[in-house]
């Protein structure tokens, strides 16, 4: 029988997403993995010419040299015509747009992160722009597994994926394919199943992720994050369906140009990494401060400047987490006695809850969500999933309780808190913000939605 599915199914010309469809509901009744009967249906002949024709394409460069700043203020004015976006987020999303042309002359390559707090606020259609101004797009709300490593290894493309909250949802392969695919050298291994030999699939590339919601820890750990919000009122925008197609098409021949003059520079460009980045934060911003340093002083300060400002606002949210499990490893020391059998000790957890509430300037003090004030359980499991500590239900004294067991915690304490400190010098949310308020009291240019740069 699987033999038989097997070879109807490779006959089968149908879109990815319906694929997909097909072999959930074959999965049950064969009893097989939904990945395993796609990897052995899979062929990237059976994607419609149509669906997959700009991810073959080639791009005429433009005829003459093309200034880099001059590209990347043109580039800015057709992303501003559409949509509304944060100045920090204009300046990411802007100098991205380069990457995909040059992205072989780079070893990691961050995941741009199109945010939105709510609906409508058009992160869908700067998806849609970018996919007319980067090469070999690859737009989806929906893809397997199979599909995309092998889309990757066979075009390279640019993967745009919108509704990414639902990504990889019940999937941990897709995931792992785009953290992955961050770094040069993380391939997908996989048997052929008419030769049963292994075959070696690229996952190395650019990879844009929209959503409402946040993504997994380690998604956003590898992104660099454009920040939508909704137009004031006011505020006139163009309908990008009816934008004249030669405007990408110009822009594309003009990057394509700027990519091949430069890409010399930027293999053997070696740039001196600022104090404030470090680890990650340095490795998912360098291709774009390198791109940025080609192009100008003024690109590379501003680049830097929205490099730092982003790396402080995601410190911050993580030293958040940090004061709370500082606060919550004094309440367990206070409470010792309570305790002290560290393998059954349980807390539950509205009493945490009650005890980070009473530091009234804590940074947790001034959330609000309906009538509840202040951390509350939902925000306290959020803050707590990152480090793997997960709430439990046992039955104590006859009745169902809600908390944690006081020993999961002890590794994250030693892992992540200085013991030699007291707590109150735990790292704060503010001191990050000290060093970019420095920062930003020096004259760095900016972008402004009136006259492009300023100073």
């Amino acid at each position: 029988m699987l033999s038989v599915v097997e070879t109807e199914l490779r006959k089968i010309v149908m879109l990815p997403i319906h694929r997909s469809q097909l072999c959930r509901e074959l999965a049950k009744p064969l009893n097989v993995r939904v990945g395993a009967l796609e990897e052995g249906t899979f062929s990237i002949e059976s994607i419609p010419v149509e669906e997959i024709d700009r991810c073959q394409e080639t791009i005429e460069p433009w005829p003459e040299p093309v200034d880099g700043a001059n590209l990347l203020q043109e580039i800015y004015g057709t992303y501003e015509r559409f949509i509304v976006v944060r100045d920090r987020g204009f300046i990411t999303v802007v100098i991205w747009t380069i990457l995909p042309y040059v992205y072989e002359e780079f070893s990691k390559l961050p995941v741009l992160r199109i945010k939105s707090p709510q609906k409508r606020c058009g992160k869908s259609t700067l998806l849609d722009a970018l996919e007319l101004l980067v090469i070999k797009p690859l737009l989806t709300v929906s893809i397997t597994p199979p599909t995309l490593y092998r889309l990757i290894e066979k075009f390279h493309s640019t993967v745009l994926i919108d509704e990414a909250e639902e990504f990889g949802k019940e999937d941990n392969e897709l995931r792992c394919i785009v953290n992955g695919g961050y770094e040069r050298g993380r391939p997908a291994w996989r048997t052929n199943k008419e030769t049963m030999e292994p075959e070696k699939f690229d996952t190395f590339g650019c990879k844009v992720l929209a959503s409402i919601r946040s993504l997994e820890e380690t998604i956003e750990d590898r992104s660099v994050f454009v920040d939508m919000t909704r137009k004031p009122r006011g505020v006139e925008l163009e309908e990008l369906s009816d934008a004249d197609p030669e405007v990408f098409l110009t822009l594309r021949r003009k990057i394509q140009r700027w990519a091949d003059d430069n890409r010399t520079a930027l293999r053997t460009l070696r740039l001196q990494r600022p104090k404030l980045l470090v680890d990650r934060s340095w490795n998912k911003w360098r291709p774009l401060l390198s791109i940025a340093s080609l192009v100008s002083e003024h690109w590379y300060k501003m680049v830097l400047d929205a490099a730092i400002g982003m790396v402080a606002e995601h410190d911050s949210e993580r030293n958040i987490a940090l004061e709370a499990l500082s606060q919550i490893r004094a309440f367990f020391r206070e409470q010792a006695q309570k305790y002290s059998e560290q393998d059954t000790a349980f807390v539950p957890s509205d009493d945490i809850v009650e005890h980070l509430n009473l530091d009234k300037e804590a940074p947790w003090a001034d959330w609000q969500r309906g009538d509840k004030h202040g951390m509350t359980t939902t925000r306290l499991a959020g803050l707590l999933k990152p480090f793997e500590i997960k709430s439990d239900r046992p039955m104590i004294d006859g009745k169902r309780a809600h908390g944690y067991w006081v020993k999961d915690f002890d590794p994250v304490f030693e892992a992540y808190l200085d013991s030699e400190q007291p707590d109150s010098e735990q790292p704060s949310p503010t001191r990050w913000k000290s060093v970019h308020e420095s920062m930003n009291a020096k004259k760095v240019p900016n972008i402004t939605r009136a006259g492009f740069i300023s100073t």
